[in-house]
């Protein structure tokens, strides 16, 4: 006979595994935000470099139990600026390549 014990875990266990897959899905659809006409698609993970570097100016946010990275909050607050950003920063870093290789 099936106990009360064992219906409740394997609810608990299923309700679970769809809250995760839920997040999981939502998080892969968020990293990459579809291009307008002639634009570039950026994907949040491809920028690793860029990411650090806003990251390392700008911080964490913590908001009681969650705690987000500055480049994460740009991406999905203000894709454009994000995008505006990035462009920028790998103006700037091919620039400075370019400069030491002169040197």
């Amino acid at each position: 006979m099936i106990t009360r014990e064992f219906l409740i875990g394997s609810s608990q266990v299923v309700a679970v595994f769809l809250i995760r897959t839920f997040e999981e899905s939502k998080v892969e659809q968020k990293t990459v935000i579809p291009a307008g006409k002639g634009e570039e698609q950026i994907v949040f993970f491809e920028m690793e470099a860029f990411n650090d570097s806003w990251d390392d100016s700008y911080g964490e946010f913590e908001m009681g139990d969650y705690s987000y990275t500055a480049s994460e909050i740009l991406f999905n607050v203000d894709y454009k600026a994000y995008q505006t950003e990035c462009v920028a920063y790998m103006v700037e870093s091919e620039n400075s390549t370019e400069s030491g290789e002169d040197a």
